[in-house]
């Protein structure tokens, strides 16, 4: 059973006709905020508005972009608040983690203070690999603005926090401050998911 559908990025006219095509169908769609190009004409907040509109989970991957193209992710350059936001190694500084943040309605779901149905939201898998969340809570601690005014290396050079900038233009310095609060691909073609017995247990 085909699973996932398509749209194509900076195209709300290809959304509109994915929703037509497939009328209640769309649990979420899923994209990355920026890859080749930024969103063009609100691309990024119409996309939400249509999700919303039509039941979908808005979800955004910021894998790629998050802690790169900013630390609070590429969605906070664009003022946008997705449903849900996926994260990866450039949140400790490129050691193994990943993270799921969202809204707090939908992560509940993955939670046991509720009696629907629960919904599987993390993995204990490699649960015991702690030295990937110290490099994270290092990073966090690291560009996060106390550290930028009040730790060493802010003390010792008065030109310190200028070098925690990100560079929009290269997009590879290190993210400029904080970490994710409630945020988480876009190839030219982006996926959105068609629900199942499977995808929603």
């Amino acid at each position: 059973q085909q699973l996932t559908t398509t749209f194509k990025y900076n195209d709300m006219e290809s959304v509109r006709a994915m929703f037509e095509v497939h009328p209640d169908s769309i649990a979420c769609v899923i994209l990355e905020p920026e890859k080749y190009g930024p969103p063009e004409d609100g691309f990024l907040h119409a996309l939400r508005d249509a999700c919303h509109e039509h039941g979908a989970v808005f979800v955004l991957d910021e894998m790629i972009t998050g802690f790169r193209w900013h630390s609070q992710g590429c969605q906070r350059m664009h003022d946008i608040v997705p449903d849900l936001s996926t994260w990866g190694k450039g949140m400790s500084n490129g050691f193994a983690v990943s993270a799921l943040s969202g809204k707090k309605e939908i992560m509940e779901l993955g939670g046991l203070k509720h009696d629907k149905e629960r919904v599987w939201l993390m993995s204990g898998t490699h649960g015991a690999e702690t030295h990937g969340l110290a490099a994270m809570l290092a990073t966090l601690i690291r560009t996060s603005p106390s550290s930028r005014r009040c730790g060493p290396r802010a003390r010792s050079s008065p030109t310190a926090s200028s070098r925690w900038r990100p560079n929009t233009a290269s997009r590879t310095t290190s993210p400029s401050w904080g970490g994710p609060a409630a945020w988480s691909s876009a190839a030219r073609t982006s996926r959105a998911i068609r629900p199942s017995r499977s995808a929603r247990s």
